[in-house]
Formats: structure tokens, C-alpha cells, sequence
């Protein structure tokens, strides 16, 4: 439960629903229970919270898992190696591996890690096969893992989507781009674009950790970016870029500040190796970051120095 906001959840699920505290609480709790809940004070049970969720008509499968604490740790550790293998393009290899794990791991059979294995498979199909349609086939039958209503229709019908949900959304959404730009047809963009808002939109409630959305919160805008501007929507493009460059520092700008910190450094050693062309490209990248992080004393501390000046400090 610790990766959800469950405080902003249920608040924000209660106004959707035209609850008043003390209509929620009738039957389960005190009103003045749900007030701390809502604002913090009061972090609920398991129990307590999946009573509140059902009663707001949420499943609170999407919150809990059914895995042994052993288990869980082992799943963590399996998705672990499977995103790094897709983040370095090793598509074929992903492949072996979620086969390995079908087959020698009984929870894999269903539920949410069934769902998290499908919507990865989808990916591998978009950017190792070229499977355009069947990826998107593969990936919409994973949202009815958990919705089995699920429809483009009625998308918008929905108060919240889990984060294997959301990839899923996104794989459908980049399955169809990529079938379009793979072929040259001329075929409208606006499912791939409404499905990006869905996600964008969710994303944007604050329901899901920053911790936990954050690879998922920036593919969406790169891809919703892209997508408007394949689309000849250039002003929206730019617009979703300022979005997603707003939340990312808002929620990681310290690591940003580091990374841009650890960039320079790194450009004082290649320049003590007389690396110059290297030790230019180090600095621009950690001039460019600590800009986006906009801490003002840390800019003018490392950036308010000329060049040579700022080489010989950090020496």
C-alpha cells in the first residue's frame, strides 16, 4: 500500500463519487476517521482501506497483492531484470527470460504479474517483430485481466487505472503509432492521442506514488509529444513537453541537481586527460541539468564562473 497515495485516493474517489465523510464512513467508521485519512494524519489498515474502496466501487485487488512477502521480493527482483534488459534494447533476451518465468513461477499465472508479462510481451512485439496488431491485441487483453469491461468507448467511464493498466494503455497507444509510421498510411492518430491523454490525465490526478510512475510519467509525454507532432499538433506538443518537464523537476529536481553536479565533475576529468572534446560535452550536459533544476545558489556556485575558472575550482 506504501507505493499509494491512499490518503489522495480516497478523497479524491469520494469527491467523484459525491460522498460526503460521514456518507463514507457510515457502516465502517467515524467521519472524523476519514478526515485524517484524507489529510494524512491517519494512514488506514488493509482492512479499513479495502472497506473504503469497495464501498467506492473500487477493486482493492489493484492495491494489495496476494504474494508471500518471499515472493513479492522475487517478483520485484524479476521485473527489476526485465526492465533493464528492455531499457538496453536486449528484446530477444527480455523474451527468454519472461518465458523462463511463465514457466517456473506459479504467480505469473494470473493476476497483476500475468498483466505486468503481457503488457511486456506486447512491447517486445512493437520494437523486436514489427507485430503491430497483435501487440495491441496482447496488451488490450491484459487490461481485462483486471477490468473485464474494459473498451475504448467508455474510457473516461473509469475512476482509476493501476500502473500495469496505464503501460498497457501506452503499449496500445505506441502499437498503433508504430503501425502507422511502419506502413506510411495516412491513418488518423487521434485513438493513439486520446489514449496518451487517458493516461496523462490519470497519471496527473496524483494517485500513484511519484516514485512509482516516474519512467511511466515521462514515456507517456515523450510518446504524446511525438504523437501530436506526427500529427501536425505542434503547439500541443510543446505544450505536453512543458507539462512533463514541470512534473519531473517538481519531483526529482535533487537527483537532477546531482546528476547535473556529477556531470561536471566528471567533465574536470576529462579535462585533467586532456580530453577536450569530451570534457566540453560533460559540462553541457551538467550545465543543462542543473538549469532545468533551478536551484539558484547551486547555479550561480558551479555555472556563474567562466569555463577554465570552474575547471580549476572543482580541481
Amino acid at each position: 500500500m506504501g507505493i499509494y497515495k491512499i490518503d489522495h485516493i480516497i478523497k479524491q474517489l469520494r469527491l467523484q463519487k459525491h460522498f460526503s465523510q460521514k456518507q463514507l464512513a457510515e457502516g465502517i467508521c467515524s467521519a472524523e476517521y476519514i478526515s485524517k485519512i484524507e489529510n494524512g494524519s491517519k494512514t488506514p489498515s488493509p482492512e479499513m482501506a479495502s472497506k473504503l474502496l469497495h464501498k467506492l466501487g473500487v477493486n482493492p485487488y489493484m492495491f494489495f497483492t496476494n504474494l508471500s512477502t518471499a515472493d513479492n521480493d522475487l517478483y520485484n527482483e524479476h521485473c527489476f531484470e526485465i526492465e533493464r534488459l528492455l531499457s538496453a534494447s536486449k528484446y530477444d533476451t527480455a523474451r527468454i527470460y519472461i518465458k523462463s518465468l511463465e514457466k517456473n513461477y506459479s504467480f505469473y499465472a494470473s493476476g497483476d504479474p500475468k498483466q505486468y508479462l503481457m503488457g511486456k510481451q506486447a512491447h517486445i512485439l512493437v520494437n523486436l517483430d514489427g507485430e503491430f496488431d497483435k501487440a495491441y491485441e496482447l496488451a488490450f487483453q491484459s487490461i481485462l485481466l483486471t477490468k473485464t469491461d474494459f473498451s475504448l468507448e467508455r474510457i473516461n467511464d473509469y475512476d482509476f487505472f493501476s500502473v500495469n493498466e496505464l503501460w498497457s494503455m501506452l503499449y496500445m497507444a505506441t502499437a498503433f503509432y508504430w503501425k502507422q509510421k511502419h506502413f506510411l498510411t495516412d491513418e488518423d492518430l487521434s485513438p493513439a492521442i486520446n489514449l496518451m491523454s487517458t493516461i496523462l490525465s490519470h497519471l496527473n490526478r496524483g494517485y500513484h506514488h511519484p516514485s512509482l510512475i516516474g519512467t511511466l510519467y515521462a514515456s507517456s509525454i515523450f510518446y504524446q509529444s511525438r504523437f501530436l507532432y506526427s500529427a501536425n499538433r505542434t503547439k500541443e506538443a510543446c505544450q505536453v513537453t512543458d507539462q512533463g518537464l514541470q512534473f519531473i523537476t517538481s519531483h526529482y529536481n535533487q537527483l537532477i541537481e546531482l546528476l547535473g553536479k556529477i556531470m561536471i565533475n566528471r567533465a574536470a576529468c576529462s579535462y585533467v586527460e586532456h580530453q577536450s572534446t569530451e570534457t566540453e560535452l560533460f559540462y553541457e550536459i551538467g550545465k543543462a541539468l542543473l538549469l532545468l533544476a533551478n536551484n539558484e545558489e547551486t547555479v550561480h556556485r558551479y555555472l556563474d564562473l567562466d569555463y577554465d575558472m570552474l575547471l580549476q575550482a572543482i580541481k
